[in-house]
């Protein structure tokens, strides 16, 4: 908040700033996702069922239903080990077929 006050008083040319009593704090929140889940998009519809298959290969990989599922677009929901998902994430989105992949977020696709 005080970075933008004095981003807000530099830019409308004034020269004296108020000092903050105390430091910022940065207040990041942890991103919330559904434990052992993530969604995965296909860059090409049409071979989702393939690359469906090539993922389960991996055991720990589960397909799990389609959210999206018409002739452009479909999207995957998967069962992964709970505690690494984001390694599972970073994972599958080296695979070729893959457009998007990441963490199933509270309040998206469940």
């Amino acid at each position: 908040m005080y970075t933008l006050f004095l981003a807000l008083a530099l830019a409308l040319g004034s020269t004296s700033a108020v000092e903050p009593k105390a430091e910022p704090v940065l207040v990041t929140e942890q991103e919330e996702f559904v434990p052992g889940m993530v969604i995965v998009q296909f860059q090409d519809a049409s071979r989702a069922q393939e690359t469906i298959q090539t993922l389960e290969q991996n055991k720990e990989i589960i397909f799990d239903k389609m959210l999206f599922d018409d002739d452009t677009l479909r999207i995957g929901l998967f069962t992964v080990p709970q505690g690494q998902e984001q390694a599972y994430v970073d994972k599958i989105a080296q695979m070729d077929n893959v457009a998007i992949v990441e963490l199933n977020g509270i309040g998206s696709f469940n």
